[in-house]
């Protein structure tokens, strides 16, 4: 079985500045990244999987 990851990322100062996921996402803020980014200080993520 393969697994492939995923992830929305942000920056934590922008994540605290919209108040939450949803308006981080309508103003443009949020980043698709691969399995492959490097994780960056001040970085807020969410991890989708898929099975």
């Amino acid at each position: 079985m393969l697994l492939a990851a995923l992830l929305d990322s942000t920056q934590v100062s922008q994540l605290q500045e919209a108040g939450s996921q949803v308006d981080v996402r309508n103003r443009g803020w949020l980043r698709n990244e691969n399995k492959e980014y490097l994780v960056q200080e001040g970085d807020a993520m969410e991890f989708l999987f898929n099975d």
